[in-house]
């Protein structure tokens, strides 16, 4: 045992040995966490807004543009006000930052909604829109509309796991 540590001689317990360091650390080594993936922006949001909302459409914003249109709806919703001063039912939508893989963010909060994904700006590739769109039918949306650059894709994944376009 070093000097100073909580155990005497022979390895037994000092009386009032705390199971601390000198400099007041545990001894104990805790097992690492799995990490987990961490939602987009804005969709932290979305989970405490659907406790209370009705709506069921998910707008996912992307492209270059995304993160601007996002500040500004964010900013709106903050101001929304009706003529009773009641607060106006908030939209759901989340963003995903441009040229971003979208494998690094938890999806699951889309579970059980119909996703539109909108450009804004600069489109991401149809190759990156129609992963995207996989991806949130896997944590469970029911329905993904896209938007590619030569059509639209309207996107749902049966009981069996199969995803099926729909035109």
């Amino acid at each position: 045992m070093r000097p100073g540590g909580t155990h005497g001689a022979g390895g037994h317990p000092r009386p009032g040995g705390s199971g601390k360091t000198r400099h007041g650390h545990s001894n104990v080594i805790p097992f690492p966490r799995q990490a987990r993936r961490k939602y987009p922006p804005y969709a932290s949001r979305v989970a405490s807004i659907r406790r209370t909302a009705d709506d069921r459409t998910l707008t996912l914003l992307t492209g270059s543009g995304a993160m601007d249109e996002a500040e500004c709806r964010y900013h709106d919703d903050l101001g929304r006000l009706d003529e009773f001063d009641k607060i106006k039912p908030q939209t759901l939508w989340a963003a995903l930052p441009f040229a971003r893989n979208p494998s690094e963010y938890d999806w699951d909060f889309a579970r059980g909604l119909d996703v539109a994904i909108v450009t804004f700006g600069q489109p991401e590739t149809d190759v990156s829109l129609l992963y995207l769109a996989g991806l949130v039918l896997a944590a469970g949306a029911a329905h993904v509309v896209v938007r590619l650059a030569a059509r639209v894709e309207i996107l749902r994944r049966d009981d069996g796991g199969a995803v099926w376009r729909m035109h």
